[in-house]
């Protein structure tokens, strides 16, 4: 018996690191992969209490491989969500409107490509990217007219301000953040006061 497991032990110690092939997985799940690839090795025989512990291992094994996927899919599925206010925004004909969006879980917006449009995505209102505005591609009709305000970009707050308001920007608003290949946005309304005759503030 002694023998035996002075075998597996030195099996273990033997089989290369390199041989787990996962580059996401942890210490731990290293090593349990290498106890599994250690046990088929050939010229080593298991007792009845290292076959148990095969099993506890191999137990073990899919547990931390169900973790480690749902971790993935976590990541990939929901890195970040865009929020905006649950009721529309009102600006006054001719004054300024602020649309507000962030992101949750908080992080830095700074580096990602943050981008207004109307609800289709090929009416651009404005684009940021790279650490600056891009004005190039813009509709026309807003060239000038918006900002975006960056004061608390670091926890991923921004706010779009769009200036001298017209009757054409009642509506709809899409708010998109992109870090790299994921993309999330939300939709934002703006209803322009003044556009309907018969459209007047409650406070």
């Amino acid at each position: 018996m002694k023998g035996e497991d002075q075998s597996v032990q030195g099996a273990m110690l033997a089989f290369p690191r390199g041989g787990c092939r996962s580059t996401t997985c942890s210490l731990s799940a290293h090593l349990l992969v290498c106890i599994s690839q250690a046990e088929h090795s050939p010229g080593i025989t298991l007792s009845l209490s290292q076959k148990k512990q095969r099993v506890f291992i191999t137990y073990h094994r899919s547990l931390l491989s169900l973790y480690l996927g749902l971790q993935m899919s976590s990541l990939v599925a929901g890195a970040f969500q865009i929020r905006g206010p649950h009721e529309p925004v009102v600006a006054m004909l001719g004054g300024e409107a602020e649309l507000p969006c962030f992101l949750t879980p908080s992080q830095n917006a700074k580096y990602m490509r943050i981008s207004w449009s109307r609800s289709m995505s090929s009416q651009v209102v404005h684009v940021y990217k790279d650490g600056r505005d891009h004005p190039e591609g813009v509709m026309e009709q807003y060239s000038g007219r918006t900002k975006l305000m960056k004061d608390a970009i670091s926890k991923g707050i921004v706010v779009l301000r769009i200036l001298n308001v017209q009757t054409s920007d009642n509506g709809l608003y899409r708010c998109g953040f992109q870090h790299g290949s994921f993309y999330n946005d939300t939709l934002i309304e703006l209803k322009v006061a003044g556009n309907n005759p018969g459209f007047c503030l409650q406070f």
